[in-house]
């Protein structure tokens, strides 16, 4: 599958790299390691809080547009997926994430994606963002996809200590759940049917608040 023979060359031109900053410790590193050797992913349940999406301002990858929180009103429920371009298993899950997007774009669910290793130095890299260019077309992955800025170097980024992250948001940009590590396409769906069931529960009014109503 040319696919799979494009992911083991990617990983093979940066092997070197990934091997050097692995045993440094580096921070985004260890996730990705974890999930290209099976490791299981970290979930973490979030009560919803303003966070770092309430109030926020990004670039989409290809330039075109500048985003804020209100990107997030239409959907009941947000995936921001942050992903970098060394990372195996950030690549290798795409075309699943790209596959959900859209199998669930009728139940309120919005995918976004952010490149977090494309920031560097007060600016962008052009190669990595060649890099990360030449991943989203071969992935095929057309969902939204943002880069990061000054503030979300200083911000979010801080707090990604591995990639995948990923950040399941409700309409109001409250995270509502934290997920460390790829997943199956499978175990996605698993995760983003519960949270869009916990949000049509709270949405609906309990039969004694129905009756008040009434």
């Amino acid at each position: 599958m040319n696919f799979v023979k494009n992911i083991k060359k990617y990983n093979r031109r940066h092997g070197s790299i990934i091997t050097v900053i692995a045993l440094a410790s580096a921070l985004l590193l260890s996730g990705c390691g974890a999930g290209a050797s099976g490791g299981k992913t970290e979930e973490a349940g979030a009560a919803p809080s303003a966070g770092y999406f309430s109030d926020f301002e990004m670039d989409t990858f290809d330039g075109e547009d500048t985003v804020t929180e209100e990107i997030f009103s239409d959907h009941a429920l947000n995936m921001i997926n942050i992903w970098a371009t060394f990372c195996g298993p950030c690549v290798e899950e795409m075309p699943a994430l790209q596959e959900l997007s859209e199998e669930y774009a009728d139940q309120g669910l919005q995918i976004i994606g952010l490149c977090s290793d494309v920031y560097s130095n007060g600016k962008l890299d052009e190669r990595l963002m060649l890099s990360g260019q030449e991943i989203l077309e071969t992935t095929g992955a057309e969902y939204l996809q943002l880069v990061p800025n000054e503030a979300t170097a200083e911000g979010l980024l801080t707090d990604v200590f591995a990639v995948p992250t990923t950040y399941f948001v409700d309409s109001e940009g409250n995270t509502v759940k934290i997920v460390i590590g790829a997943k199956s396409k499978e175990d996605w769906s698993t995760t983003i049917e519960e949270l869009l069931s916990e949000n049509k529960e709270e949405e609906e009014p309990s039969e004694e608040t129905a009756a008040e109503q009434e």
